[in-house]
C-alpha cells in the first residue's frame, strides 16, 4: 500500500504469482498443506482400485470402500468452505465447481448406501437381499458417473496440483498445446468409454471388467476414460473479470478478461462435444439390459457325465484331449430387467450346451443335493447366507473323473458377483491340477464377476484362458458368439 492524493491509501495490484500464494496460504496452513495432498491421493487411486471388483476380491472392495467414504468425509472437512459458497457463485467457473461437487457428492453417497444394502462381509447386519437387483445396477452406474465427475473436479483444481508455480494467465499462450492435449484425450477418453460399455453402464445396466483383465489393463482403462474430463476441467478453470483498482492497470486487465471469457466458452463447447463425442461413439454399443440367473434347478435323472456328439463338419481340436462342460445352473424365478421371470431351462444350462455342442464335448450339471429355493428373493438370502458362512452344499450326482480330460470349462451364474457355493465343492472334490479352466458365467450385470480370481486361488496349478460371460437376458440369442468364442479358444 501506499499514501496516495490527500492522504488516501491506494492498492496496487499483486501479481499473480503473490496472488495464488495468498490463495494457497488462506486454503491451507500448517498441516493442512500436508494432509490434503495426501488425503486426495488416497482417495483418487482407491477410487480407480474400486473399479476392479473382480480383481481385489469382494471382502477387501468393501474394506476398501469404507476407507474410501472415510476419506471423502474428511476431504470435505478440510475443505469445507465449498459448503458456505452454496448460493453465492457468481462466475461461471465458481458455478461448474460447486455443480460438479454437489453432483459428486451425490454420486458417492449413492455408492455408500447401495453399498451397505448388498453388503456381504463388512455390514452384512445392514444388507436387503430383496433389493439387491435394484441397487446393484445403480451402484455401477454411480461408480462411472462418480468417476467422470471426480475427474473433472481434479481437472478445475489442477492448479492446486502445479503449486501454483506457473501464473494462469500464461497458459494462455500455450493454447495450442493444450487444444492438443485435449483433442488426444478426447480420442483416448472416447475409446475407454466404448471398451468399457460406459453407455451401458450409466443407463442402469452397469458391469466392471471381469476378473480375468489384468489390474494394470483395468486401471489403464479407467484413467483414459478420466483423462478428457481432467483436461476440460482444467479448461474450465479460468475465471470471470476481477476488479483492479488502478486506472493505469485497466486495459490490460479488460484484454486479459476478454481472453478468459473466450476461454470459459471455449471450455463450455469442449465439454459439450466431450459429452457428444462419447454418446456418439457409444451409440453403436449394446444398451441391453442383463440379468442373474438366479431359482432353483430340479435334479435331472442322468449319468455324472454325459456325452454330447460333435458335429462331423466341427472335429475336436487337435492338441487339446477330451474336452469337459461342466457347470452349475437353475431354473424358476430369475431376475430379468429390473422385475423377475420364470425359466423352463437356466441360462447357464443353455450356454453350456452351445459350447459343448461346438466341440462334441462333455457335459456334467452340478446338481445340488437340497435344492435352492424357486422364489427369486428366497434364493437371493440363502445364496447370501451360504457365502457369508462358507458353506459347502452337498452335490447331488457323483463327481466326474476328469483324469482323461485335459480341458475343462467350469460355468456358473453370478450370486452376489461370486460363483454359488455348491461351484466350490466341485473344484474342490476334483482334481484340477494340471489341467486347462476356462470359467463362462450367466449374469445381471457383473460379467465374470470374482469367478476367475476364485477359481485361480483354489487351483494354482492349473492354467487359465479368458473367461466368457453373457447376459442372462441375452443367452438364447447369443449362440453364435458364444460358439466363436469357444471354437477360438480350443484351436489357440
Amino acid at each position: 500500500m501506499g499514501e496516495g492524493m490527500y492522504g488516501m491509501r491506494t492498492v496496487q495490484p499483486l501479481s499473480r504469482v503473490r496472488m495464488a500464494d495468498t490463495v494457497a496460504r488462506r486454503e491451507g496452513g500448517g498441516s493442512r498443506r500436508w494432509l490434503r495432498p495426501v488425503v486426495d491421493a488416497s482417495m483418487t487411486v482407491l477410487y480407480l482400485l474400486q473399479m476392479a471388483p473382480g480383481k481385489v476380491g469382494n471382502p477387501p472392495h468393501e474394506a476398501a470402500g469404507i476407507a474410501l467414504a472415510a476419506l471423502f468425509v474428511t476431504h470435505h472437512m478440510l475443505n469445507r468452505g465449498w459448503v458456505l459458497r452454496l448460493g453465492r457463485a457468481g462466475n461461471m467457473r465458481a458455478r461448474l465447481v460447486l455443480a460438479s461437487d454437489v453432483a459428486l457428492t451425490v454420486c458417492v453417497a449413492g455408492l455408500a448406501l447401495t453399498g451397505v444394502l448388498m453388503s456381504r462381509s463388512a455390514v452384512p447386519w445392514a444388507t436387503v437381499p430383496a433389493v439387491a437387483h435394484v441397487v446393484r445396477p445403480l451402484h455401477g452406474t454411480c461408480a462411472y458417473l462418480g468417476l467422470m465427475l471426480m475427474s473433472l473436479h481434479v481437472g478445475m483444481h489442477m492448479r492446486v496440483l502445479r503449486g501454483y508455480a506457473r501464473a494462469r494467465g500464461q497458459v494462455a499462450s500455450d493454447r495450442t498445446k493444450t487444444a492438443a492435449a485435449l483433442a488426444a484425450a478426447l480420442a483416448l477418453g472416447a475409446w475407454a468409454f466404448v471398451r468399457l460399455g460406459v453407455a451401458g453402464k450409466l443407463a442402469g445396466a452397469p458391469s466392471f471388467p471381469d476378473g480375468m483383465t489384468p489390474l494394470g489393463v483395468q486401471l489403464a482403462l479407467h484413467l483414459a476414460l478420466a483423462s478428457p474430463f481432467v483436461l476440460l476441467g482444467d479448461n474450465l478453470r479460468w475465471t470471470g473479470a476481477r476488479k483492479g483498482p488502478s486506472a493505469s492497470c485497466k486495459v490490460t486487465e479488460r484484454k486479459e478478461n476478454v481472453t478468459k471469457r473466450k476461454m470459459t466458452r471455449r471450455g463450455v463447447l469442449a465439454a459439450g462435444a466431450t459429452v457428444g463425442a462419447m454418446l456418439l461413439a457409444a451409440c453403436g454399443g449394446s444398451g441391453e439390459p442383463e440379468s442373474d440367473e438366479t431359482g432353483a434347478e430340479a435334479p435331472v435323472e442322468e449319468d455324472a457325465i454325459t456325452e454330447t456328439p460333435a458335429a462331423e463338419e466341427e472335429p475336436e481340436a487337435a492338441g487339446t484331449g477330451k474336452i469337459l462342460v461342466a457347470y452349475y445352473s437353475r431354473a424358476d424365478e430369475n431376475y430379468a430387467d429390473g422385475g423377475t421371470e420364470w425359466l423352463e431351462v437356466g441360462h447357464t444350462k443353455v450356454m453350456a450346451s452351445y459350447i459343448a455342442e461346438a466341440l462334441g464335448a462333455d457335459q456334467y450339471e452340478i446338481v445340488p443335493a437340497e435344492a435352492y429355493p424357486e422364489g427369486y428373493d428366497d434364493c437371493c438370502d440363502v445364496a447370501l447366507e451360504e457365502q457369508r458362512n462358507d458353506a459347502r452344499p452337498t452335490i447331488a450326482n457323483p463327481l466326474p473323473d476328469v483324469s482323461g480330460h485335459d480341458l475343462v470349462f467350469i460355468g456358473c451364474p453370478i450370486w452376489w458377483g461370486d460363483e454359488p457355493m455348491i461351484v466350490r465343492t466341485f473344484v474342490e472334490g476334483v482334481d484340477l491340477a494340471g489341467k486347462t479352466i476356462v470359467p463362462f458365467t450367466t449374469h445381471g450385470g457383473s460379467g465374470l464377476g470374482s469367478v476367475p480370481a476364485n477359481l485361480q486361488a483354489a487351483v494354482p496349478d492349473a492354467r487359465f484362458l479368458d473367461g466368457y460371460a453373457v447376459a442372462g437376458t441375452a443367452v438364447d440369442g447369443a449362440h453364435d458368439e458364444v460358439v466363436d468364442w469357444a471354437k477360438g479358444l480350443a484351436l489357440a
